[in-house]
């Protein structure tokens, strides 16, 4: 299941207008030429700033923001090549490379101060953190380029928190860790995430986190339906609450055996 998904999908041909699917959250989303039109929304300045700043800072990793015309709409580079989520498992040079470009986006953002009147409004309730967090680090954000690089889309939930509240749910979702799955081979594949990523802190704080996240998108799910607030309301009844409920209980269930694993990581 794919939640806060707003997929730009790659082709090389040029159309006048076409339409995007596989989003989620975005009332309109489409290509013309180079650019992507998309729906603004409060924090679209501040996202718009922040983007501008990682097109200096990380070259090549988010699309360019060119602003927000008299329609409303913003308007983003197109990105060609295919989303990651198509890949379905991913292999362990995906997963390393993935781990690879959020190091260098969360690095990227550790320098970035803000505008004093920026205002972000992230879907997720965050903890308090230092730096600004993507929220949804999946992927069906990824875009992978025809030359192997990667860029990462949908920025609309950014919010403040920490590397491993942004950790926990890439973890969840880049590894796949979901009923069905092997427990030992998933334990794998954190490691080589990880590896990417270069992590060396806590063990612990990064299965806490992934928990925590299952979690919270379960919870969002959940209050949506009951608060009728769009588009949970509808993604509850469409299965995702379901499919999020699943995989908070697979997850909890096996902490245990990913623990040795991490721990081994971190002492080799």
């Amino acid at each position: 299941m794919q939640v806060l998904a707003l997929q730009t999908r790659g082709v090389n041909t040029v159309s006048a207008t076409e339409p995007l699917s596989g989003g989620n959250s975005a009332p309109v989303i489409y290509r013309q030429g180079n650019v992507v039109y998309k729906s603004s929304h409060e924090s679209t300045p501040a996202v718009g700033r922040l983007l501008r700043y990682l097109e200096q800072r990380a070259p090549g990793l988010t699309p360019r923001f060119s602003g927000v015309g008299d329609d409303g709409l913003q308007r983003l580079e197109y990105i060609p090549g295919h989303l990651l989520a198509d890949q379905g498992r991913l292999s362990d040079t995906a997963l390393r490379d993935a781990g690879a470009a959020i190091r260098e986006l969360h690095d990227a953002l550790e320098s970035y101060k803000p505008n004093a009147m920026d205002r972000f409004y992230p879907s997720f309730p965050t903890e308090a953190g230092s730096i600004l967090c993507h929220n949804d680090l999946s992927p069906w954000n990824f875009i992978l380029r025809p030359d192997g690089s990667m860029c990462i889309i949908d920025w609309d939930g950014v919010g403040w928190g920490a590397r491993e509240w942004d950790l926990g749910y890439a973890i969840k979702t880049f590894v796949g860790l979901e009923p069905g799955t092997g427990v030992a081979n998933n334990g794998t594949r954190m490691c080589i995430f990880l590896d990417g990523y270069r992590w060396s802190g806590s063990p612990d704080l990064i299965l806490s986190n992934v928990l925590l996240r299952t979690e919270s998108m379960r919870d969002l799910l959940e209050t949506g339906k009951r608060n009728n607030t769009p588009p949970w309301s509808r993604l509850y009844d469409e299965g995702h609450w379901g499919y999020w409920s699943d995989c908070y209980d697979y997850i909890a269930s096996n902490m245990e055996h990913w623990r040795a694993p991490l721990f081994r990581r971190g002492i080799e």
